[in-house]
């Protein structure tokens, strides 16, 4: 039997051991760095968004996780979610389902508090997708000459920004938060924690004493000491105009930038500029030049699928109305697959209590994709992740459950 439960602080040494084996690259193997790993490690478990657990077996200490409370965007409106990082299993455990066991008491945790959505960046996606975790949209990793920039943007208002500026920062990124589908919503001291990291420069475009929009960035050493290129880590802004104003500004590191590196959840960033090669000189079968790598990062679980669909009274979806049973598989948590009933109208969506139009039969994992609009259901069934009762409908309910944008995030954790 696995206890799963808080750390006190004097065992998160035993923690950072596990780390250790686990993770060889975090360069623990010095005293002194574990040392201060330790330190850090009890300074983020005193953090009452995000602390860690332990997994004991028998009294022996076999893992750890640490767990965090959410607050995301789904289809505009605001639903609790719980995040799970730094799952480390005992190297002399592993195969033992240590990492089951603990995944199953994160989503019982997040449970018992009201979260209705799960999410994580994995380690491998098919273990995770095994345990009904779906996939998210893919991040694409553009890298852009600055001079095919664009170069209209307004220079005045674009200035260097420090922990002084973190209220508005934060202002800045609540208001894209609040119309942007996944984006989780920010924890107290997680902005100045983002300003006061002296590898990373922030700039804003600031009018009339309104920051509407800001740049988080890196500069990364090229081929030589005079060569760079600028590697974007967060770019917020309210508009168009805003946009251009800080793109304007990258373009103006020219003399010293190659390129810029920019990962995105938008896939259209080559419409952007004038020249949207990534400097490879790859070709793609027949004459299609390299813009961008693109991969598949942050999954998705939903927790309980009758108490998300009864939570959603304002998400929004697509035209058209239809009642689906929705019949889910999933042998990781006993009473969360099975069938529920959602009514799609106008929008909107409500618990279900009319005879269903349709039955739509799919894994949870696939399910948690297509909630989010992370999938469309056109797809799902045509690469066999889904089934319809009434394959007539599918235009119609494909339609209600696309989203206008997947889901994007930038939360690291």
């Amino acid at each position: 039997m696995t206890e799963v439960r808080e750390f006190e602080d004097a065992e998160l040494e035993g923690f950072a051991e596990i780390v250790r084996r686990a993770f060889p690259s975090f360069g623990l193997d010095d005293a002194a760095q574990r040392a201060r790993y330790v330190a850090r490690l009890r300074e983020q478990h005193h953090d009452p968004y995000a602390p860690y657990l332990g997994a004991w077996r028998a009294g022996r200490l076999v893992g750890g996780m640490r767990c965090h409370d959410f607050t995301m965007n789904l289809r505009g409106q605001q639903v609790a979610a719980a995040g799970v990082g730094m799952v480390a299993v005992d190297i002399a455990h592993k195969k033992a389902h240590v990492a089951h066991d603990m995944v199953v008491a994160f989503l019982a945790r997040a449970q018992a508090r009201g979260q209705h959505l799960a999410i994580l960046y994995p380690f491998r996606p098919d273990f995770y997708l095994q345990m009904g975790f779906g996939y998210g949209a893919r991040i694409h990793q553009y890298r852009l000459r600055l001079t095919a920039l664009p170069d209209g943007g307004p220079r005045h208002g674009v200035r260097s920004l420090d922990v002084a500026d973190a209220a508005a920062v934060e202002a800045c990124y609540a208001r894209t938060q609040a119309r942007t589908n996944g984006l989780l919503a920010r924890r107290p001291g997680e902005v100045r924690q983002i300003i006061a990291d002296e590898q990373r420069t922030v700039v804003g475009y600031e009018v009339d004493g309104t920051l509407r929009g800001y740049m988080v960035f890196l500069f990364r050493r090229g081929a030589t000491f005079l060569t760079h290129d600028l590697d974007v880590r967060e770019l917020v802004y309210d508009d168009h105009e805003a946009l251009m104003a800080l793109l304007g500004f990258v373009r103006r590191q020219a003399d010293q930038c190659e390129r810029m590196i920019w990962s995105t959840h938008d896939d259209a960033v080559h419409l952007l500029t004038d020249d949207p090669r990534d400097g490879s000189d790859e070709i793609i079968p027949h004459v299609f030049h390299r813009s961008s790598i693109a991969g598949v990062g942050l999954l998705y679980r939903v927790i309980a699928p009758r108490a998300l669909l009864a939570a959603c009274d304002t998400a929004r979806f697509g035209a058209g109305t239809a009642c689906v049973r929705f019949v889910i598989d999933d042998t990781l948590v006993p009473g969360t697959g099975g069938a529920v009933t959602a009514m799609f109208a106008d929008g909107r969506v409500q618990p279900g209590t009319a005879e269903p139009d349709c039955e739509v039969r799919l894994s949870l994992a696939m399910f948690s994709s297509l909630l989010i609009g992370a999938a469309r259901l056109e797809r799902l069934v045509r690469y066999g992740r889904a089934t319809l009762s009434e394959p007539a409908l599918l235009p119609l309910l494909d339609a209600i459950l696309a989203s206008a944008e997947p889901p994007a995030c930038t939360t690291l954790f």
